[in-house]
């Protein structure tokens, strides 16, 4: 399957999960709106919070990883700088809950307290982030893996 497509669906199916995933927690808080506009907020509240998930997960595997690899090393520079981006993608959804999902997207159904977030809600949040990204990494091993295993086949065939 071509690179790019694969990437796309798994997109899709992910931006599906966090739609269900919004679905299921709006329909909570939003009783009186109709179910098909309901899904239309959680697929577009999705949409808004997945942003963030891809620049990690695709900053991870094309930079920060792959760094890493090509040095052979870990270096505390790398692992400073992944640890910056997860930070910033974690900020990033909250920023984009506080200041633009909730209050219009979802007509501030719930208004956020406090300045930052609950530590529960970071807890989901910092899970929600880096669940993309580890399935990424996932899906590149897996796929050089087949790749080594196919130039093997044919060196042996040679």
């Amino acid at each position: 399957m071509n690179r790019v497509l694969r990437h796309f669906i798994f997109w899709i199916f992910y931006w599906a999960l966090i739609a269900c995933l919004e679905y299921f927690w709006l329909r909570n808080y939003l009783d009186t709106i109709s179910e098909s506009r309901m899904i239309g907020k959680a697929l577009a509240g999705a949409f808004f919070y997945i942003i963030p998930h891809l620049a990690f997960a695709y900053y991870l595997v094309y930079f920060g990883l792959a760094k890493m690899v090509e040095k052979k090393r870990w270096s505390l520079i790398n692992i400073g700088f992944i640890l910056l981006s997860y930070l910033s993608a974690i900020c990033c959804v909250i920023f984009l809950a506080r200041h633009l999902v909730l209050p219009y997207v979802y007509d501030d159904v719930v208004v956020p307290v406090g300045f930052f977030v609950e530590p529960q809600k970071f807890l989901s949040i910092m899970i929600e982030v880096a669940f993309p990204a580890g399935l990424l990494v996932a899906m590149q091993y897996v796929s050089s893996q087949l790749a080594a295993k196919e130039r093997e086949k044919t060196l042996l065939q040679d």
